[in-house]
Order: structure tokens, then C-alpha cells, then sequence
């Protein structure tokens, strides 16, 4: 009778396992699937790194830190690629401009510290806006370091 217990009890861990597996990663893959739809195959997808951009935040008196941010933009084909690091001079000037106006306004911080999912839709926007709305997937910023002066 023990023995026929434990028996009925791994088939139960069993066939928990196999309704786990079929739950959770099976439904991955196909949303893994969509999302290669979107942005193409991951074979095609290529990355081009950007120069760090290096920001001081001035407050009211003077500048009470800089940020340095190292931006990764994700592109479809190689012809996409090409035209973004031709265009990455334009680029670099434009996230500039947009997050010098934007930490100095202090829109970018929370309590003295970077809100790098405000920062991501900025250069998102930014990128969509020099670059035009099909060029580039996403921005994917690599590192944030921030230094009080």
C-alpha cells in the first residue's frame, strides 16, 4: 500500500511538471513569435551603439551633478543600420538638446535621482522624430551614472 502511495505520488509531481511546463513556456514561445513579427526575425535585428552622453544638471546654484548615458539603438536590416550610424552626429545633438532641457527643468528626476523610464521614452521619441517612425524599434540605454559635483 506505501509503495502504491508513492508511486501515485510521482505521477502527480509528473504530470504537475508537464502542466507547468505547458502553462508557462509554451505560451513564451508564442509571444516570443509575435514579437518577432513586429520587429522582424532576430537574425535581422542589428544593434548600433551610440557615443555616451555626458549632461550636467544645473540647479539653482550652478551644477549640482552630471549624468552620463550609454544609448544602444535597436534597428531592422542592415540598410536601416547603414542610415542611423550615417545620421548618428544629428542623433547624438538632438538627445542633446532634448535631455539637457529636460534634466535641467528637473522632469527626468525624482528626488535627485534619474528616472531612466522618462529618459527612455524622451530618446525614443527623439529618435522616432530625426529619424522617422520605422527606423528604429527601440532605445535600450546600457548604462546610467550619475556624479554629484
Amino acid at each position: 500500500m506505501r509503495g502504491l502511495f508513492i508511486i501515485l505520488m510521482g505521477l502527480m509531481l509528473l504530470g504537475g511538471g508537464a502542466a507547468g511546463y505547458l502553462a508557462f513556456v509554451q505560451p513564451a514561445e508564442a509571444g516570443e513569435a509575435k514579437k518577432s513579427d513586429k520587429h522582424g526575425s532576430a537574425e535581422d535585428l542589428h544593434f548600433v551603439e551610440m557615443s555616451p552622453l555626458i549632461l550636467p544638471i544645473i540647479g539653482a546654484n550652478g551644477i549640482s551633478q552630471t549624468i552620463s548615458v550609454v544609448v544602444t539603438l535597436e534597428v531592422n536590416g542592415e540598410e536601416h543600420s547603414e542610415t542611423v550610424r550615417m545620421k548618428k552626429p544629428r542623433l547624438s545633438d538632438a538627445f542633446l538638446q532634448d535631455m539637457y532641457g529636460s534634466l535641467s527643468r528637473q522632469a527626468a528626476l525624482s528626488g535627485g535621482v534619474v528616472k531612466v523610464s522618462t529618459i527612455k521614452k524622451r530618446l525614443n521619441r527623439v529618435s522616432q522624430k530625426v529619424l522617422g517612425p520605422d527606423m528604429v524599434n527601440d532605445v535600450l540605454i546600457q548604462v546610467v551614472q550619475q556624479r554629484r559635483v
